[in-house]
Order: structure tokens, then sequence, then C-alpha cells
């Protein structure tokens, strides 16, 4: 997340993006104002900006402005494309008009942001309007459908919640990211990993109850580990990682190797003449991501069947170059 103001603050933003991309090899990052949602409190547990209430006649007026000197800004840096405007978490039907007002009056003042939802592709409310979506990862809500029809319009495909509990087992932090490349996500989000909500880590690993609700009548009651990948280092050091954390990374790995696999099949089928070469060498990943994912939430956690598709990739991959 990063906050952007206007002058000569805009030398502190450009530093910290700078460090990133240079140190991280970061190739996105989100982009605020953030209002609200996420808790099912509804539009009216909305942030202000500078004191104005958002679709307010002011803000109105003044958010384009903004957002048009922000996407100048960013264009000017190289960044713009970069750039995922995340201006609302989780809307509720009852109030996708507001939301998608919000999202408009931004796209006014710079038409080529990015606009980050996530939601359902399910949701027309947002169709033309959102060009990137973290569709929740799960039926009804990832619908082939609709998913294809907005991948089909040029939007992005991207998936959450990435798994962080201790609850699951442990090679779900790994094989998730073998659906993400069998369903054609581009990338995937994960909330948190510092939730350590008036908790310390070291000694009770399950985040106290978070209230939510439009009336505060409901408790939203954590799995124990969740959303906490990094332990704090008691010394003053850099964060410690968990072994969850270090499962991902296996996880993203494997998803690179399927791209890879992917791309060196088209490059092949174009090489050989086939006819419609995307469809057939997304076709064949997504059948060797499908040895391991039978279906959205259902695994074969077998490792020895693991290794042995990768090996098998590997021979593909070989073969094809």
């Amino acid at each position: 997340w990063f906050r952007v103001r206007g002058g000569q603050r805009y030398a502190a933003f450009d530093r910290r993006i700078q460090w990133f991309i240079d140190n991280l090899q970061f190739n996105a990052f989100f982009l605020g104002p953030c209002f609200g949602g996420g808790t099912s409190e509804g539009w009216q547990k909305h942030s202000k900006w500078l004191d104005m209430e958002p679709l307010s006649e002011d803000f109105n007026r003044l958010f384009p402005e903004y957002m048009r000197q922000v996407g100048q800004h960013l264009r000017e840096k190289g960044w713009l494309s970069m750039a995922y405007l995340y201006l609302w978490d989780e809307p509720e039907p009852d109030y996708f008009d507001n939301v998608v007002a919000l999202q408009r009056l931004a796209l006014q003042g710079e038409p080529d942001f990015k606009i980050w939802e996530t939601t359902s592709p399910n949701y027309e409310a947002f169709y033309g309007v959102v060009k990137a979506w973290s569709v929740p990862f799960g039926r009804p809500h990832f619908n082939e459908q609709s998913v294809d029809a907005r991948r089909a319009a040029g939007d992005e495909i991207w998936v959450y919640n990435i798994p962080a509990t201790l609850e699951a087992p442990p090679q779900l932090h790994r094989l998730w990211f073998w659906q993400a490349a069998r369903y054609g996500a581009i990338g995937a989000q994960l909330w948190q990993t510092t939730f350590y909500n008036k908790i310390d880590p070291w000694e009770d690993i399950t985040p106290v109850p978070w209230v939510t609700g439009r009336h505060q009548e409901s408790l939203y009651v954590y799995d124990a580990g969740e959303a906490i990948l990094l332990y704090p280092d008691k010394q003053g050091g850099p964060p410690l990682p968990t072994l969850r954390l270090k499962l991902l990374q296996k996880g993203l790995d494997d998803f690179e190797y399927l791209a890879v696999l992917q791309q060196r099949l088209e490059d092949r089928a174009k090489r050989d003449g086939l006819p419609d070469p995307p469809t057939y060498a997304r076709d064949e990943m997504r059948k060797m991501a499908g040895t391991i994912v039978k279906d959205i939430g259902s695994y074969n956690l077998d490792t020895i069947l693991l290794q042995q598709t990768r090996d098998e990739i590997a021979k593909r991959i070989e073969a094809a170059h």
C-alpha cells in the first residue's frame, strides 16, 4: 500500500517505490486511498478524504484532479502500469453504485488507472470500470463463465485469499498456486502477513476475533496462524519467515514453472504451424496442473505425484525448446 501526497512529498513516495523495485523486484503495488470495506459494515463506515465526504459536491470536483496529478506523476516515472488503484475492499451489493461512482471519478482524472476490486465478475455493475479482479477463489464467486468473459474483455484475473493458516494441510500452501495456474489467474492476493491482532505471536498464534457487521453484531473468528507468515525478531532484526511462507515460495516457483511450460508449448506450436497455438498451450498446461488440482478446493496431496508431475513438466519444456 502506498499513499501519495503532492508537491515535494512525491520524493519520499518515489524513494520507497524505487527501493521495492530495486531490492525486492516488485512489479506491482496497490495505490490508495482505500475508503473502506472488508468488514461487512456497509457504505456508512467509510473514510473521509481531506475531511470531505466521498461523493460530496466538493469531493466530486477535486478528487478527479488529484487522481490526474497522481496519474501524471506515475506515468512520468514509468510506474503507471504497475499501480493498482484500490479504492474499496469487498463491496456489498446494496452500495455497488457508490463504489462504482468513486472508481469512475478516479478514471475521470486518469483513464489508464487499473481499478482493482476484490469481488466476483458475477457482478456486472463493475463491468467496464474494474480492470483487475481479485476473485474469491471458491464457488460460487469464481464462476468460469463470468471469469472467462472478463478475461476476454481484456481484464486481469487475480485470486484470493492465499492460504495462510496452521489449520490447513501444509501442502495446501503450495498446491494453491497450481490451482491458480489451472484456472488461468495471473496473480494472487493475501490481505496480511503480520496480523498480530492483540496477540504476541510468540505466545499465542491465534489473532483475537474481529468485530464485524453493520451494527457490530458479528465476530470474525480466525484460524490459528491466519495471516501470520512472519514473526517479529525480538532482537530487533529482520522478521523471521514461517515454514508456511517457504511453502508459498515453492508454490510460486511451481506457478512460474507452469508458465514457462505454457510459453514453450505456444512457441513450439507456432513453429509447427498448429492452429491457435495460445489455446493449445493453455489447455496443455492446465492438463498438467489438473494432475494435482481436481477442482477448486480439491487437491491430490501425494508428494510423490507432485514430484513426478514436476519431472514431466521439465521433460516437456526441454522437448519443446
